[in-house]
C-alpha cells in the first residue's frame, strides 16, 4: 500500500498529490508554542480529504474525456487511456487506504480496555 501511495504522490506535478491536495509541499516546520503542533501542517482528516478530492477529480476527468471521445470529438486515444489509467490508480489507492483504515479500526476495537 505504501508503494501505491508513493506512486500516486509522485505521479503528478512536482508537489505530488499530497502537495496538490493539502497545499503544504515545502512548508516551513515551525512550532506553535501554545498547541505543540507544527504550524502549516494539516490534520490527518484534511490530508485524507485532499487525497480523496484528487482521486475524485481524476475519476471525473477520465469520465469526461471518455464521453468526449465517444461523442465523436477529436480526442487522442492515448489521452483517454492515460486518464483512465490515472483514475484506476487513484481508485485502487483509495480502496487500499480505506482497507487499512478499517483494519486499524478493527484492531483497535479488539484491544482490551
Amino acid at each position: 500500500m505504501m508503494q501505491s501511495l508513493l506512486t500516486l504522490a509522485t505521479h503528478t506535478s512536482p508537489g505530488g498529490v499530497y502537495g496538490q491536495a493539502v497545499g503544504i509541499a515545502g512548508s516551513a516546520n515551525t512550532w506553535a508554542s501554545s498547541r505543540g503542533q507544527l504550524v502549516g501542517q494539516e490534520s490527518f482528516d484534511q490530508i485524507l480529504s485532499g487525497i480523496a478530492g484528487v482521486a475524485i477529480s481524476r475519476l471525473r476527468a477520465a469520465d469526461m474525456i471518455s464521453m468526449r471521445k465517444m461523442s465523436g470529438e477529436d480526442v487522442a486515444i492515448r489521452d483517454v487511456v492515460n486518464s483512465i489509467m490515472d483514475a484506476e490508480q487513484a481508485l485502487n489507492t483509495s480502496i487500499a487506504i480505506r482497507d487499512k483504515i478499517v483494519q486499524s479500526y478493527l484492531e483497535i476495537s479488539r484491544m482490551q480496555i
